[in-house]
């Protein structure tokens, strides 16, 4: 007798042993998208640091409620991104010297550990390393096009990936907090760096054949050296 057609959940656990199935995609809050675009938003110029930002203005400009975007704007505010004043309103913070010297200090602190625990794991596992390289290969495209914006975004996903390989999360956790600021910063540097948009995959791919070698010193000097490159270059007051 035929089988009566059953709910996907009942088919599952039917399957046989060791089976593969299709895992649930992760379902990111609504306030988390906004605060995601909000920073995209400064990250590409849209909004300017120290740009006042009202909830009735970025709700209309992303078609949502002007409900998420509060909760949006409360998440950035205690990330310090955005600083509210009962009496001046909601701006974004001045991304200038000392907060991106603080930004480089805190990566330097979190990326050392991440890097150096992931030494190990892409040393022996070269799927880790093929997403490196796919990383790289997108962050070559987009220096062709001179695309500073995708370099950016490139560029925070390697250094993103690496965190996820160490598998550690108390490092991924920290690192998830400063990404936003990082995100912001990252284009603001970028118009600082005097190098050729070319320079960056180029200096990616020497930490990725650092990071094959697996050799936990080396990796922790040179990600250190990377994040503090363009600390050590010649500044205007403020950036953006």
């Amino acid at each position: 007798m035929d089988e009566t057609p059953t709910s996907i959940a009942n088919d599952v656990t039917a399957l046989p042993e060791n089976e593969p199935t299709l895992s649930r995609l992760p379902r990111i809050p609504l306030a988390q998208q906004v605060a995601d675009g909000i920073v995209e938003a400064v990250a590409s110029g849209v909004i300017r640091p120290g740009e006042r930002v009202t909830d009735s203005d970025i709700a209309r400009k992303l078609g949502v409620s002007r409900n998420p975007v509060r909760e949006a704007m409360k998440i950035l505010e205690a990330q310090g991104i955005i600083v509210s004043n009962p009496h001046r309103g909601s701006h974004v913070v001045a991304f200038d010297q000392t907060k991106v010297k603080q930004i480089a200090g805190a990566r330097v602190a979190i990326e050392r550990i991440a890097f150096g625990e992931a030494a190990t794991a892409y040393a022996g596992d070269p799927s880790l390393v093929r997403e490196l390289d796919r990383i790289i290969e997108a962050m070559e495209e987009a220096a062709r096009r001179n695309d500073l914006n995708e370099i950016t975004k490139a560029d925070l996903a390697f250094h993103g990936a690496v965190c996820l390989a160490s598998r550690n999360e108390v490092i991924l956790t920290l690192w998830e907090t400063i990404a936003r600021h990082m995100r912001i910063s990252f284009n603001l540097e970028i118009r600082e760096d005097t190098a050729l948009p070319t320079d960056i995959p180029r200096h990616h791919r020497a930490l990725r054949d650092v990071l094959v070698r697996g050799d936990r010193g080396e990796v922790e000097r040179e990600i250190e050296n990377h994040i503090l490159r363009l600390q050590r270059l010649p500044k205007r007051q403020a950036l953006g």
